[in-house]
């Protein structure tokens, strides 16, 4: 098992990105990206399965999903421009 990220709770944004350049998928909390999740295999690997977006929670607590109708906490152009950070705390947790 590998840890991964910062603990989380009520309130806090967690944001998940998928850099189609790089292949990889990201998360970000708060804003700030946490580095790479998972990097996407190539030759018949995770690369040619479909990929869906998908929620899961074990909590009573109401969760608003965001799918770009809002602005998003992280800075999506300033990580594309290839500024990983992108966040409003300006730097990798």
């Amino acid at each position: 098992m590998r840890y991964y990220g910062s603990p989380y709770g009520p309130g806090d944004v967690v944001g998940c990105g998928l850099d189609y350049k790089t292949k990889e998928i990201f998360f970000t909390l708060n804003g700030v990206y946490l580095g790479v999740a998972f990097k996407l295999e190539g030759e018949g690997g995770r690369e040619d399965v479909p990929l869906y977006p998908t929620v899961g929670i074990d909590s009573s607590h109401p969760v608003q999903l965001n799918f770009g109708e809002e602005p998003f906490v992280f800075d999506l152009g300033k990580y594309m421009e290839g500024g990983r950070e992108g966040g409003r705390e300006g730097g990798v947790v």
